[in-house]
């Protein structure tokens, strides 16, 4: 039971992220999109890396959190069937 309950934590946001990425790249002509992570979420980095975002820049300061400013890395996929033409 414990096993497929950590498969399907992992196939889930998977799932979600392949459907939602053909429906901007294939149904909604969406050229970019963009999101921000702070740089300690090491893991949320990778995994958005694993989904086709590259890192443009970092955000120096970008939100008091846990005491201080924290900057966060700043991340864009584009559409490939976009950049093609």
């Amino acid at each position: 039971m414990a096993e497929d309950t950590l498969r399907l934590r992992s196939a889930v946001p998977a799932d979600a992220e392949a459907f939602a990425r053909i429906a901007a790249d294939r149904w909604l002509a969406v050229l970019r999109i963009e999101l921000g992570v702070f740089v300690d979420k090491k893991a949320a980095y990778r995994l958005y890396q694993k989904f086709g975002f590259e890192e443009e820049g970092i955000q120096r300061g970008f939100a008091f959190r846990d005491g201080c400013y924290q900057d966060v890395r700043l991340m864009a996929r584009l559409n490939p069937c976009l950049l093609q033409q």
